[in-house]
């Protein structure tokens, strides 16, 4: 139940003393303390149990991540006017819901930390063609277009 902010060395590799064989203890990397904000863990977190004088390598995998960048706009004549308090869905390669946001009085949502692959916006049944991230190509921007009649 502590939180340390210890730094890895040069080679990314770490030693932690003082911890007490024993209960299990719960392993996590606090996003905040990562120097490239778009890294994430690969995992959640880990727990692990040490025996007496066991000492234990724990990889820690970070993965590079992309975002998102959503407005959703109304639509009537020539005019596009932003809608706030929206509802809109991230869904992933496989058309699965993964996240869920309203729109800000801009129009705007952001999705974060989304894994290199193909993702899709929608609005009801309005959608974004499919938005690939990748290394070279990490942050996306796209427009949802909505009708007076809400689709």
């Amino acid at each position: 139940n502590s939180l340390r902010g210890d730094a890895t060395n040069e080679d990314g590799l770490l030693l932690i003393g003082g911890l007490l064989p024993g209960p299990a203890l719960n392993v996590e990397t606090q996003l905040s303390s990562l120097p490239d904000f778009s890294l994430r863990p690969g995992r959640a977190g880990d727990r692990l149990s040490l025996r007496p004088g066991e000492v234990r390598r724990l990889p820690i995998p970070l993965n590079p991540t992309g975002s998102i960048q959503a407005q959703v706009l109304l639509v009537a004549g020539d005019m596009r006017t932003p809608r706030s308090g929206v509802a809109v869905v991230l869904r992933d390669a496989s058309g699965r819901e993964t996240a869920r946001a309203v729109t800000d009085f801009e129009g705007y949502v952001l999705f974060e930390g989304l894994a290199f692959g193909t993702w899709t916006v929608a609005v009801g049944e309005q959608a974004s063609i499919g938005l690939a991230l990748s290394r070279t190509e990490p942050d996306r921007q796209t427009s949802i277009l909505i009708s007076p009649q809400g689709g």
